[in-house]
Order: structure tokens, then C-alpha cells, then sequence
């Protein structure tokens, strides 16, 4: 199954608190080789809010799920993805209605 993985940190402060991206980046990828999933694409916001859907990978992965690169979005933690539980529904409604999911 093709999946996609979505990472993102904000400030420097996450970074020391351990969820760097490239602790997040091999987390996900090591999950991904145990299940037996293949990664179409990572796709990074360096030091964007999650408060916001302004992202650009964000809304690259979104124009990718719409076109049905891949058909599963993995997380290091829900608020990686969003911060906002209002977004992170809508988000995750979008891409259901791509047949992704989250």
C-alpha cells in the first residue's frame, strides 16, 4: 500500500523536545518498513504553525491525495498534522473524501 508521511515542526523549542523531523522522519519510516507500506513521498513544513493550513507541503500532499498518489497519511502525532481540532477534522474529512486515510 502506497502511504504518504506528513512532517512538521514549528520552533527550535521542538526540536530540542525531541521531535525534530528527522526524529519524526525515521520514527514513521521505520513504522512503515515493519508494516510492509511503502512511502510514496514525505512531505515537510520546517517552522510553520500548525495552527495554520497555509502550508505549502500541506497543501502539496492534499493536491497529491486528491489525485490518488497514495492512500494513507501517517502522523508522528495528530498535532504534527494540525493544532486545530476544527482543521484537523476538515483536513481529515478531505482526504476521506479522496478515499485516504489518516
Amino acid at each position: 500500500m502506497k502511504i504518504s508521511v506528513y512532517l512538521r515542526v514549528s520552533t527550535e523549542d521542538q526540536v530540542k523536545e525531541g521531535y525534530s523531523l528527522e526524529v519524526q522522519r525515521e520514527y514513521l519510516e521505520s513504522f512503515a518498513n515493519r508494516e510492509g507500506l511503502e512511502i510514496f513521498k514525505v512531505y515537510q513544513d520546517d517552522g510553520i504553525s500548525g495552527y495554520s493550513t497555509e502550508r505549502p507541503a500541506l497543501k502539496e500532499l492534499l493536491k497529491d491525495a486528491k489525485d490518488r498518489k497514495f492512500y494513507l497519511v501517517l502522523v508522528y502525532k495528530i498535532d504534527r498534522f494540525s493544532r486545530n481540532l476544527k482543521d484537523l477534522l476538515n483536513l481529515v474529512d478531505e482526504l476521506s473524501t479522496y478515499g485516504v486515510g489518516f
